[in-house]
């Protein structure tokens, strides 16, 4: 029994101060809130065209007198970043209630252009006792993939590609490959998704193969790489 006694007094000390909010003796009895990021720095990839959600974090909040009240968010610049939960609900400001003890909030950003940007976090408990947290964030448009043809041949008319070392410059932020093309006198013949092409040439093509051979990559937002001429062996 001594060793419940004083967690049950714990217990309800926590649940007294949070109903005491304002009351001077109860104030000194609280303690600051806590609040930690996933990550403190990174980056986002922004589409020409469109939002983008490479970058997601989890804010997490604890107070040991669990009467924290609300987590603001803000941004350095409104008008070009926004702030969203997982369910793609804009936000400012989380309600969080009474008695929660830790808070894990998911926030989504998504830039509309490049730049350098800050996101601050605010979370304040019921004697307005606060803390901080600030993340920088930095957004940039799409990098370009690479071509990279790791053997080409030619056996009769069938000419052979092997894109396995191409790759997309941003993979790290979410890009990928999407498409391997292949193009005779400028113009594309073949655009496949797998990164080993075999290809039947005609009787017109195969006297100009080794002159007008290109090739190139397309990435997941839909840029082409610059074009890289095989050589064939």
């Amino acid at each position: 029994m001594k060793k419940t006694i004083p967690i049950l007094f714990t217990g309800a000390l926590l649940l007294l101060m949070s109903s005491c909010v304002g009351d001077p003796y109860y104030e000194q009895l609280n303690s600051a809130p806590t609040i930690k990021l996933s990550s403190l720095t990174d980056t986002i990839k922004v589409s020409p065209a469109a939002f983008t959600n490479q970058v997601s974090e989890i804010v997490t909040c604890y107070d040991y007198n669990m009467n924290m009240r609300t987590l603001t968010l803000t941004s350095s610049d409104q008008a070009n970043i926004q702030i969203f939960d997982d369910k793609e609900a804009a936000l400012s400001k989380t309600q969080i209630g009474n008695n929660v003890e830790t808070l894990n909030q998911k926030v989504v950003f998504k830039a509309q252009k490049e730049g350098d940007y800050s996101v601050k976090f605010d979370v304040n408990d019921a004697f307005a006792t606060s803390a901080t947290t600030e993340l920088k964030i930095h957004a940039f448009i799409n990098l370009l993939p690479v071509a990279v043809i790791k053997s080409c041949s030619l056996s009769a008319s069938t000419l052979s590609l092997d894109f396995t070392g191409s790759y997309d410059a941003d993979a790290k932020w979410g890009g990928a490959l999407k498409s391997y093309l292949v193009y005779l006198d400028g113009e594309a013949i073949i655009e496949v998704i797998s990164p080993k092409v075999n290809i039947i040439l005609s009787e017109t093509q195969l006297p100009h193969i080794a002159t007008t051979l290109n090739v190139a990559v397309r990435d997941n937002d839909s840029a082409l790489s610059p074009k890289v001429k095989p050589t064939i062996q």
